[in-house]
């Protein structure tokens, strides 16, 4: 699968809220939020204030988290719970989108660094295809297995992904290496 033709269009955090547009002070907090933006291909994210996040339905975004805006750079960003990734990674696995199955291997990737997944097994298909069988024993979420397919990215691509949904999930940086070392 080539991702490198087609157009990425995934902001950082943004300065204001999404609804209300009222700039964001430092160390406030701030509820973000991931969505398929179904006009445009790929994944959207959009920031909200504690007042207008009050009024939207959860239900509609692919992922949500709550954080601090920091706007000191000197100050560290807050490290992405590993609840909030495991939970965006099965929204993403169970998606019929090669995008959103693209990030869900990505997030599999990294929550195997973090330990929060196992791999267990690889599955290949007669026809070749590559399934990550992965295990895991979570205290919030019990045990299970887990099936996630490689989608044959090009390190292009993977790198790409990676910068991506970096944008999406933090403030800061999403670095896979540092947030091995953060659990």
């Amino acid at each position: 699968m080539s991702l490198q033709n087609q157009d990425w269009q995934i902001s950082k955090s943004h300065e204001s809220c999404h609804t209300c547009k009222k700039i964001f002070d430092n160390d406030q907090v701030v509820y973000s939020s991931i969505i398929e933006n179904e006009g445009e291909l790929g994944l959207v994210r959009e920031d909200f204030c504690t007042e207008c996040w009050a009024g939207k339905d959860s239900k509609l975004y692919i992922s949500f988290w709550k954080t601090i805006k920091l706007i000191d750079q000197n100050k560290k960003a807050p490290v992405i719970d590993d609840d909030i990734l495991l939970n965006l990674f099965e929204r993403l696995n169970e998606s019929d989108s090669l995008r959103n199955q693209a990030y869900a291997y990505l997030l599999s990737l990294i929550l195997m660094r973090k330990r929060v997944l196992s791999f267990d097994n690889l599955e290949i298909s007669d026809n070749g295809l590559e399934t990550m069988v992965l295990s895991y024993k979570y205290k919030k979420y019990g045990e299970g297995l887990l099936r996630v397919d490689d989608p044959q990215l090009s390190t292009d691509d993977m790198n790409k992904l990676n910068e991506d949904l970096s944008k999406l999930v933090s403030f800061g940086s999403l670095d896979a290496d540092a947030m091995a070392n953060d659990s």
